[in-house]
This record gives C-alpha cells, sequence and structure tokens, in this order.
C-alpha cells in the first residue's frame, strides 16, 4: 500500500488517520487458492495413483 500523506499543518488529522490507517493494512496477510470441484480433485488424486497400486487397495479391501 502506498499512503500519501500532506506536509501542511492544517491537513494534520486526516494525515494521522492515513498513517493509521497505513499501518493497520500491514497485518493484512492474503494467501492465493485455486477453486476447482471435488471432482477434480478427485480425479487429480486418482491420476497420482498407479494401477498396480490402485489394484492392491481393492484387493485387500482398503477401498470399498
Amino acid at each position: 500500500m502506498l499512503a500519501t500523506i500532506s506536509p501542511c499543518s492544517t491537513h494534520a488529522d486526516e494525515t494521522l488517520s492515513t498513517l493509521r490507517y497505513a499501518r493497520q493494512t500491514r497485518t493484512i496477510v492474503n494467501s492465493a487458492r485455486v477453486n476447482e470441484d471435488a471432482n477434480a480433485r478427485l480425479i487429480r488424486g486418482i491420476d497420482g495413483l498407479d494401477l498396480p497400486h490402485l489394484l492392491m487397495l481393492a484387493t485387500f479391501g482398503a477401498i470399498r
């Protein structure tokens, strides 16, 4: 964020409120996340498994 303030004493109250707001915005943390539906996530997870491993899990009852 860029805080623009005035050196003029007549705008001292506005300058102080701008500086307080700029100080508060330093604590904001954003985290990006990709929007995807549950089916796409499931398919992406299955694509990562190899077929023999998947068959072994199905054979021993880990997958129902």
